[in-house]
């Protein structure tokens, strides 16, 4: 950090250090930022539960208008969200704010599609040959050439 201080004021800038604080005061704006943030994720998963399910049609458009850097409206993206969870989890229901806030993280996701792929199979035994053939047959595909 000094090396980095005396770069810049080498370089013929001044230099002011900062005055140190309370540390309860930084304790009191940490537990406030929290809440914001809480605040801000509740609203937001709020409104892509609440934002209108879309077609498969007008999901492939959203899709495309991002790829692009088009414009694309806060409730399109929220219902590009919805129509991506509700798919992902095949649940055909109406979502609660709940389930975005719990279910749209990527830890979760990989839980669900590695407990999903374990259970395809009638054993366990089979079910990891199913998902050894699975991932050969994806990097045979990807690599263009046979094992």
């Amino acid at each position: 950090m000094y090396r980095f201080v005396d770069l810049v004021a080498y370089t013929g800038a001044r230099v002011n250090v900062l005055p140190t604080h309370d540390p309860d005061d930084v304790k009191a704006h940490q537990t406030s930022f929290r809440m914001i943030k809480t605040d801000l994720e509740n609203a937001h998963c709020e409104a892509v539960a609440s934002s209108p399910k879309i077609t498969d049609v007008y999901a492939f458009d959203i899709y495309e208008r991002l790829e692009n850097e088009e414009d694309v409206t806060v409730q399109e993206k929220n219902s590009f969200k919805k129509f991506n969870l509700l798919n992902f989890y095949d649940f055909g229901e109406e979502i609660s704010p709940e389930f975005v806030k719990n279910y749209s993280k990527p830890a979760v996701k990989q839980v669900f599609t590695n407990l999903e792929n374990i259970t395809r199979g009638k054993t366990v035994d089979e079910a990891l040959l199913k998902m050894r053939d699975h991932e050969l047959k994806r990097y045979t595909d990807i690599l263009g050439m046979e094992w």
